[in-house]
């Protein structure tokens, strides 16, 4: 399951610039909240915090409640998967980071979070999901794509993938796909797909 899918916080209406983004992405979308409109979300890509803001018409009350629960979910959430966020932490490390204590990264550095930053890295994180996929699903439309299970590397054929080239190329390709154990891209679910994308670009 993606991480959009699994976190209660989504992003929607996404509109990204690569040539703003500096030393963050420059971006402005939507927040949903359990399924939801919560607020906006925008940063001008030069380095700072995201900046959130209500939406058209929205009361400044419902945007206080909707941002502090928006905060409050992502704690709730991160804490969930702290083996997926942060591997390289043991259980008291990541404790310690949300108790505003010092906590130990594997470069040794001493970091202390607040809540809006574990909001941001959230959402950052969906961010960076939401282009992968976007990527994902351009090659995949455009190219022969498969996984080589082998050297977990993700290799393209140039080719449109229509149901006649993708059926001659695992033919062609068939005692060597089965020997490295390839996976054939074009024709999974995007879930599945993206599994096999975020494991070569790990």
């Amino acid at each position: 399951m993606t991480l959009s899918k699994s976190s209660p916080i989504s992003l929607k209406s996404v509109k990204y610039s690569v040539w703003a983004s500096e030393e963050t992405h420059a971006f402005e979308a939507t927040v949903y909240l359990d399924g939801e409109k919560a607020m906006k979300v925008t940063n001008d890509g030069k380095g700072g915090a995201n900046h959130y803001y209500g939406m058209h018409g929205q009361s400044r009350p419902s945007f206080n409640r909707m941002y502090q629960a928006c905060k409050e979910s992502a704690l709730e959430f991160v804490t969930s998967k702290s083996n997926v966020f942060f591997p390289h932490l043991t259980d008291e490390q990541f404790k310690s980071v949300w108790s505003n204590a010092d906590a130990i990264t594997d470069d040794t550095s001493v970091f202390m979070w607040s809540d809006t930053e574990l909001l941001d890295f959230l959402i950052v994180h969906l961010l960076n999901e939401h282009l992968s996929i976007k990527e994902m699903k351009r090659q995949l439309k455009a190219k022969v794509t498969f996984f080589d299970a082998s050297d977990g590397s993700i290799y393209t054929i140039k080719v449109k993938p229509t149901e006649e080239n993708l059926a001659y190329y695992k033919r062609v390709h068939e005692k060597e796909s089965a020997e490295k154990d390839w996976v054939w891209m074009n024709d999974l679910p995007e879930d599945n797909a993206f599994l096999y994308w975020r494991m070569a670009n790990a």
